[in-house]
Order: C-alpha cells, then sequence, then structure tokens
C-alpha cells in the first residue's frame, strides 16, 4: 500500500469556492480503473487546480488499498475525499471514511466522484457523466451535497449493486487487461464464454420487509440494490435511491437462456421490474442462499460467495458531492 503525505495546511483546497468553509481535498485514484483513466485523472486535476484548489494524489496500489487511504485521509483533516476509479474504488472509499467515522465519532468528509471506472453506476444515477473530468472538477468545486447509505453485504459496504447469478459469474470469468481496453466489450465477451456451461442455479431470497413481514422467493439471478441504475446508463429499479434507508430487491424468478434473453430485453427497454417472472421488493434486511457457494459481486468487483447477508445499516451515512440539481433533487451546499 502506498504511504503518502498529506498536510492539510497545504493542501488546502477550495480557494475563494462556493463551500462555506475551506476544505483540504484528497483524490485516491486507482491506476488500474478503465483505459485512459491516467488522461482523465490529469485533466481533472488541471481543472481542480485551474478553479484554484490543490488536491493531494494518492494512488492505490492493489485491491483494498483505498479503504485505509481513505481513513487516513479523514483522520488527517481532509475534507473532501475523491473516488477517482470506477464503483468499486468508490466503495472502498466509502468503507475507509464509515470506518473512521465509527472511530472517531465525527461526521468526517463528503465523498466525491472522479469516474472513470467501465460503468460508473453511482456517478451516473446522481447525473455526473463519466468520463468528463472537466465537469467532474466543477462539481466538486461547487460542493453541492447529498446523503449517500451505503449498503452492507457480508459487513463490505457497496454503493450502487450487489448480485448473484450469470452476472456475477461474468465478474468471476472477466479478464481484467481486457477490461481495461475493451470496457463493457469485455462483459460482454466474458458472457458469450460463461453461457454454454451455466446451469442458472436456484437463489434462495429470505428478506425482512420495511413492516416487519418475511417473504422468501427462488429466483435464477437476484440483485440487491442502493442504485436505480445497473450494469451503467440502464434503469432496472426505477425509482431507488442511494439515500434510501431500505434495500431495493430484484429477483428473476425464471432460469434458461429464453428468459435470461427476455429479462436482457426488459433491462435496455427501462421494462425489466414490471415483468412477468420478476419480483421487486423493498426490504430492510436480504439472505441469500443456495446449493452451491455461488460467486458474489458487489460495484463489480467479487464480494466472496453464497451465503449472504445484506442491510442498510442507518447510521452508515455520507455526504456525497452531487451536481447542482441531480435527477430532481435538492442537495444543499456546504
Amino acid at each position: 500500500m502506498s504511504t503518502p503525505h498529506f498536510d492539510p495546511e497545504i493542501n488546502n483546497s477550495f480557494h475563494g469556492s462556493s463551500m462555506a468553509r475551506r476544505s483540504a481535498l484528497v483524490v485516491i485514484a486507482n491506476p488500474t480503473a478503465g483505459g485512459g483513466s491516467a488522461r482523465q485523472l490529469a485533466r481533472a486535476l488541471a481543472a481542480l487546480r485551474a478553479l484554484g484548489c490543490a488536491p493531494a494524489l494518492w494512488h492505490t496500489e492493489g485491491p483494498g488499498d483505498a479503504i485505509p487511504l481513505a481513513a487516513r485521509a479523514a483522520r488527517e483533516g481532509a475534507g473532501v475525499v475523491v473516488a477517482a476509479g470506477g464503483d468499486g474504488t468508490v466503495a472502498e472509499v466509502a468503507a475507509g471514511l464509515l470506518d473512521a467515522r465509527r472511530a472517531t465519532g465525527a461526521p468526517g468528509p463528503a465523498l466525491g466522484l472522479l469516474p472513470s471506472g467501465t460503468v460508473n453506476v453511482l456517478a451516473r444515477d446522481i447525473g455526473l457523466p463519466p468520463r468528463a473530468p472537466e465537469a467532474a472538477a466543477r462539481v466538486l468545486h461547487a460542493g453541492h451535497r447529498r446523503v449517500l447509505r451505503p449498503g452492507r453485504l457480508n459487513g463490505r459496504p457497496f454503493v450502487a449493486v450487489a448480485s448473484v447469478g450469470i452476472d456475477s459469474q461474468v465478474v468471476r470469468r472477466i479478464n481484467g487487461a481486457l477490461k481495461k481496453h475493451t470496457g463493457v466489450l469485455a462483459y460482454l465477451w466474458a458472457l458469450v464464454r460463461e453461457m454454454p456451461a451455466y446451469t442458472f442455479p436456484s437463489i434462495t431470497v429470505e428478506m425482512e420487509g420495511l413492516a416487519d413481514e418475511r417473504e422468501t422467493l427462488v429466483g435464477s439471478l437476484v440483485v440487491v440494490a442502493r442504485s436505480r441504475l445497473y450494469g451503467g446508463p440502464l434503469t432496472a429499479l426505477p425509482g431507488a435511491d442511494v439515500g434510501d434507508d431500505c434495500l431495493h430487491v430484484l429477483v428473476l424468478r425464471r432460469g434458461g437462456r429464453p428468459a435470461l434473453a427476455r429479462y436482457g430485453l426488459g433491462l435496455l427497454t427501462g421494462r425489466l421490474a414490471g415483468m412477468e417472472g420478476v419480483e421487486r421488493r423493498a426490504a430492510r434486511r436480504v439472505t441469500l442462499h443456495a446449493a452451491d457457494p455461488l460467486p458474489l459481486q458487489a460495484d463489480g468487483d467479487l464480494a466472496g460467495t453464497l451465503p449472504a447477508v445484506a442491510h442498510v445499516d442507518t447510521g452508515d451515512t455520507l455526504d456525497l458531492i452531487v451536481p447542482a440539481s441531480p435527477r430532481g433533487q435538492h442537495p444543499h451546499p456546504s
């Protein structure tokens, strides 16, 4: 893990910005994010400096590195910690900020985004276009904020989507180098390779609802989400919000290639949640299990295997820096 030095007095950012107080800004960058991420990051940093900011840049060197780096930035006085990468990097930074908050009891820094991953679900959800570094820098400079409540999957925070089924098998199979250079095409290639042998095993979903009611469903693919989006710009759960205090669950009940093709078409047209054979629920807690230890994915990264428990801890809240009016929301300036 990298061991950067951060001095809040030297790295004092947002000089003359619309933020109510002067804040130190730390950018935690994943150098293995999607193709062109280094160029995107350089442009974003240049734009921040042109706006009068003095960001400190810390690089991760491997999976999990962003968690202790974000916690350290919080301890050392950062006002904003920016995740430069994809949803997996964002989730790690969020985890570090939550760890620091629990350790100190202080509100801690806000979370900012410089999206440079492959799908960037959270950034798209809040109205921040991916691969537009100058626009992202302006959003960071303006400093408007709203509440983000990450979910937890077996204790691990996730910010957008967790799932088990054919998609998590694809995440397990995907070639990281190919993903970096070809983006979403790497997912399609992994899907093509996975399909001939995939058996669509049954997944049992036990849910505790918002009124403490209990329900059990069985499906071939289960999505447990914070975001309305899935796979990038595709709307799977209309109305879901990353600040909600519940999990949004989709259970795709039917297995087999014909059903998967229909579900895929429904996702592309925004009709998935209302299709026959698809169940949508809001839940406080979700338990997932199957006959075999199927792989899980969370925010595009492998997240262990079944069995699993997902929940939202209402104490897990972060300030997320967002565009001035994302999706009709009314964020408050810092």
